[in-house]
């Protein structure tokens, strides 16, 4: 529904019946009466909800300075624990996390350990999924993803995913191994061809369209 709102944006009632619809559906999840679908994750063979649990706004802090579990507010910890709580009886499965959110990892892994430990929750139940942006070098993307594992107190992660390839150097970080492109005359944007496919991260947003 979502999708083909902006196909119906030109006529207000078809929008309005949409919105109606959309907000029902969110209802009909929060309230238990249905539960949140799943589909095939990219191309692999986990099945993940279509709706995540995102750790950007959960955390204590923003800053990089709450190291450890003893300076949380067992406040803050308990309503994250209970966020979680709720995702899964909304049929969520996917809890996503980044190291640049804070002491977020630190505290969505605690919440976890707490409730694999009590056997409320089995870890192959879940889909846990942190993030880190490109760095310059292996051997400090290598230190940076170590101190992922290290707040996150898990074994394994079920998925990883490189944050925020918004600037041309960090295209170029991943996957030209540090070397700038050379200029395209097709215009302003990144090119590049892998495996017979043709990619383009564009610079300006094209007039007239939203985000």
């Amino acid at each position: 529904s979502l999708c083909a709102l902006s196909a119906a944006a030109c006529d207000n009632a078809a929008l309005e019946t949409r919105l109606e619809t959309v907000v029902a559906r969110a209802k009909a999840v929060a309230s238990g009466e249905t539960r949140v679908p799943r589909v095939r994750f990219g191309k692999t063979e986990v099945d993940v909800s279509v709706l995540t649990c995102g750790g950007m706004r959960l955390q204590q802090t923003w800053g990089q300075n709450v190291t450890s579990m003893a300076q949380v507010d067992p406040v803050c910890q308990k309503n994250l624990v209970d966020i979680i709580r709720h995702a899964r009886k909304l049929g969520i499965n996917h809890f996503e996390t980044a190291r640049g959110y804070g002491c977020s990892e630190l505290q969505f892994g605690a919440a976890f350990r707490e409730l694999f430990a009590s056997g409320e929750v089995r870890r192959e139940d879940v889909v846990i999924q942190t993030k880190l942006n490109p760095t310059n070098t292996a051997a400090e993307f290598r230190a940076q993803l170590e101190d992922c594992f290290e707040r996150l107190g898990l074994t394994y992660i079920d998925f990883f995913s490189l944050h925020g390839l918004n600037q041309e150097h960090q295209y170029d970080l991943v996957f030209r191994n540090g070397k700038k492109r050379k200029p395209d005359r097709r215009g302003p944007g990144i090119y590049g061809g892998r495996k017979n496919k043709t990619f383009r991260i564009q610079h300006a947003r094209p007039a007239g369209r939203h985000p």
